[in-house]
């Protein structure tokens, strides 16, 4: 999945701050990419051109959607704003009405991304979901294990029982509002998936 917010310069680089990396180079460097692998005649990776819907971006969902399917894209998927997790209530500028405040622990269905898949930071420290954006619930060290261990470590094990018995009280999972399982606030939308060639 690349993530792209914004179909122009202006609007990509309000939200996208960075001083080393510009919009026509985020944009250049994924239709390389996308070129490369139509030249090379592979079908994966599968590849998923990603904006996140907001006030900035509204406007610019048509166009972005029709411009990275011609460039090569396999999907365009429209996110949902988050407040990862529900661990902010005024996260980027953006208040959460009460009604989207944490639920609580005990979803019906546990959430599917401790078995399903993990998430290594920058530094090789290992969390259970990309929510967790400062590494709080570290369930162990690239660096120092191999994956292997990890996954079927007792940190793991213990987070996966917690989350299996409703019971998940860890600093990300305890006020997860965004898991599969965890009920939503109906004016959210859920991710919309666009132009799928598959």
């Amino acid at each position: 999945m690349i993530a792209i917010d914004g179909t122009s310069a202006s609007v990509y680089e309000r939200i996208r701050i960075s001083d080393r990396h510009g919009f026509d180079e985020v944009v250049e460097n994924a239709r390389t990419f996308l070129a490369s692998k139509r030249s090379h005649g592979r079908a994966t990776p599968h590849t998923i051109l990603s904006i996140i819907v907001m006030e900035e971006t509204q406007a610019q969902l048509d166009e972005f959607r029709a411009f990275w399917l011609r460039a090569g894209a396999d999907e365009v998927l429209f996110k949902p704003f988050t407040t990862w997790g529900a661990q902010t209530d005024d996260f980027a500028g953006l208040v959460a009405p009460e009604s989207e405040a944490p639920v609580g622990p005990g979803r019906v269905h546990p959430c599917a991304h401790l078995w399903e898949s993990l998430v290594i930071a920058w530094n090789g420290v290992v969390v259970p979901c990309c929510y967790d954006y400062d590494a709080k619930e570290a369930l162990g060290d690239i660096t120092r294990q191999s994956l292997r261990e990890i996954w079927n470590g007792e940190a793991y094990q213990r987070l996966r029982r917690m989350e299996r018995d409703g019971v998940n009280d860890s600093p990300l999972g305890a006020g997860c509002t965004e898991a599969p399982g965890r009920p939503r606030n109906p004016r959210w939308p859920v991710p919309v998936r666009l132009g799928s060639r598959r």
